[in-house]
């Protein structure tokens, strides 16, 4: 019958013992072995990081007696690996998609967008003496402005009305 391993929920803090029984103790005797398993896998530069995953992975599962760690360990760290490889892949097939679709083949233009040329037409300011360039002339909404956001001056019922009229 095996005993259940003693897991911290913490890593070691420095100046501190590292543990000395259950997964993250056999983690941490065979590290480099572990960490040449994962270069040897294709892993890499991103072995250390692949590991430190691994460990706060075990520091938060609530594990039960395990018959043979070392190989759970390996399969872990392997698993752990095979999900950073799947999680990048999406990633750049999500940027490769979104640069697709995001592209055109015509000519970048310096036209202003349409929504830009209406404002322009109802308040722009096309008079490059003015100040060096085009502008826009913002129309002057009746109210209060408040520049502290989170109203210091103000009781917690006027806050959450005005929060609330927002």
């Amino acid at each position: 019958m095996c005993a259940t391993p003693n897991v911290s929920l913490a890593l070691p803090e420095s100046g501190t013992s590292p543990p000395s029984q259950g997964l993250q103790a056999l983690l941490l005797a065979e590290r480099e072995g572990f960490l040449r398993f994962l270069r040897a896998r294709g892993a890499g530069d991103a072995a250390e990081d692949i590991f430190q995953d691994t460990w706060l992975r075990l520091a938060a599962a609530q594990t039960s007696p395990i018959a043979e760690p070392r190989n759970y360990l390996f399969r872990a760290l392997n698993n752990v690996m095979h999900d950073r490889y799947r999680s990048a892949q999406r990633a750049r097939r999500r940027d490769g998609e979104w640069i697709e679709i995001n592209s055109s083949d015509a000519e970048a233009s310096d036209a202003p967008l349409p929504d830009r040329a209406l404002a322009a037409l109802a308040g722009g300011c096309e008079d490059d003496e003015v100040i060096g360039t085009m502008f826009f002339i913002m129309e002057c909404v009746d109210g209060r402005i408040f520049w502290d956001l989170d109203l210091p001056n103000g009781n917690p019922e006027g806050r959450a009305a005005l929060y609330d009229n927002v």
